[in-house]
């Protein structure tokens, strides 16, 4: 971890592939909090209960973490259709990485605890693939997407238990996207927005 810069009790938002029953690799976004004790490094994390994810970790504990930019993250969070994002294979490893990431991290997840809307985890990573992908220099408006991203996906997790939660969301996220957009008027961040608008159902 320490080639990655990573450091203890930051979050960090990154990128987990499981594996589906049928075999096909699923990516969504994962907040993860890294610590390190006598016995190595150990990442703490929450899913949604009802999540795909969750479902593939009940199946098998097998995943990979990868570290990679700002609009690979918030396709993956939102699966939103607007940025490619393909997988590769680790040698000897069942479950992919995602193509082009900076750096994957298989690892092995244990569930810790759990309530209505959350499972609470620990992952156990195990090595470190450092990838071919570059990290560019960061930019507010891909920040502002990414946090938009976090919330968005929040949503639909407590639209049916706390409706007045997911619609705070969804006026966070709305936030969020025109400050993106405001910041990098590019082609691809006005797709992206756009693209969240209309899965979210926010209006100007």
């Amino acid at each position: 971890m320490t080639a990655l810069g990573i450091e203890e009790g930051v979050v960090y938002e990154m990128v987990i592939v499981t594996l589906s029953p049928d075999g096909s690799p699923h990516a969504a976004a994962i907040g993860c909090t890294f610590l390190r004790g006598d016995d190595g490094w150990r990442v703490l994390s929450k899913l949604a209960r009802d999540s795909v994810t969750s479902a593939n970790l009940s199946r098998r504990g097998d995943a990979v973490l990868n570290v990679v930019g700002e609009e690979v993250l918030v396709e993956a969070a939102l699966d939103l259709g607007v940025v490619e994002m393909g997988f590769e294979r680790i040698e000897g490893l069942e479950v992919p990485a995602i193509r082009d990431a900076v750096a994957a991290i298989p690892v092995k997840a244990r569930f810790l605890a759990q309530d209505d809307v959350w499972h609470r985890l620990e992952l156990r990573p195990f090595s470190v693939h450092l990838g071919r992908g570059s990290r560019r220099p960061f930019t507010r408006s891909l920040a502002a997407l990414v946090e938009a991203a976090v919330h968005a996906s929040r949503i639909p997790v407590f639209e049916r238990s706390d409706p007045a939660r997911a619609e705070e969301l969804r006026l966070r996220v709305k936030e969020l996207i025109s400050l993106a957009e405001r910041l990098g008027p590019t082609y691809r961040v006005r797709a992206i927005c756009g693209a969240i608008r209309r899965k979210y159902g926010i209006v100007d």
